[in-house]
């Protein structure tokens, strides 16, 4: 069920006040619109009216929700005997692989919600960013130095 807050609109205009919207057959509103917060997945979104006749029309669409909370990263850098590292969490991730950026270079890993990263003497600095793979769903940047 979809709790009644804002996040996608739904308004029908010149309708009775008899339309009622289901998704996969739970009803979740009535009325010309519906503020309604979708869980994520899949959803078949059903608008049924009827008129003044007692006449019942509806519509059918499917809609994909993503969660849109993104993804949170952190990172610690840190020196072991002049070696530069940079300890990279994140959460918010649902995909299996994700690609991580350090400053313009893109790599793909699994998903396991860490990365170690090992850089070169002559790195100073280093800003990165995680995102599902191949989407431009990104975290936040974070850049560390050293």
């Amino acid at each position: 069920m979809w709790p009644a807050s804002s996040g996608l609109s739904i308004t029908a205009s010149n309708l009775s006040s008899d339309l009622e919207w289901f998704d996969n057959g739970v009803k979740f509103g009535t009325g010309g619109s519906s503020g309604i917060v979708p869980s994520p997945g899949t959803h078949s979104i059903t608008a049924t009216v009827t008129d003044s006749g007692g006449l019942v029309g509806n519509d059918n669409i499917t809609v994909t929700a993503t969660d849109t909370t993104g993804i949170t990263l952190d990172v610690r850098a840190y020196k072991v005997r002049s070696v530069k590292h940079a300890d990279l969490t994140w959460s918010g991730s649902g995909s299996d692989q994700v690609d991580i950026k350090r400053n313009n270079t893109i790599f793909t890993i699994t998903n396991v919600g860490a990365y170690k990263d090992t850089l070169t003497k002559s790195t100073v600095s280093a800003t990165y960013q995680v995102s599902e793979k191949g989407t431009a769903a990104c975290s936040n940047s974070v850049t560390v130095g050293w």
